[in-house]
C-alpha cells in the first residue's frame, strides 16, 4: 500500500477513535465494548457488530479525504 494511503487510513482512524472517544467518555470499559462492537467475526465478516461504527468508520476517511 502506498505511505500516503496508509497515513490517509491512520488518519482516519485517528478520527475515529477521537470521535467514538468524545461521544463515550473514555473508560477502561468502554475500550473493551468499542474492541467488541469492532469484531468483524459476530455478522457476515465484512462488518462490525455494531452497524454504527462501520457508517462512523466511513464518515471518517470521506473527512480525511477532504483535508487533503
Amino acid at each position: 500500500m502506498e505511505k500516503n494511503v496508509d497515513r490517509q487510513y491512520f488518519k482516519a482512524m485517528i478520527k475515529f477513535l477521537e470521535k467514538w472517544f468524545q461521544e463515550s467518555k473514555c473508560d477502561c470499559d468502554s475500550v473493551a465494548t468499542l474492541l467488541t462492537s469492532m469484531d468483524l467475526s459476530w455478522r457476515n465478516g465484512r462488518e462490525p457488530f455494531d452497524p454504527a461504527l462501520w457508517k462512523d468508520w466511513l464518515e471518517s476517511i470521506e473527512q480525511v479525504r477532504k483535508e487533503k
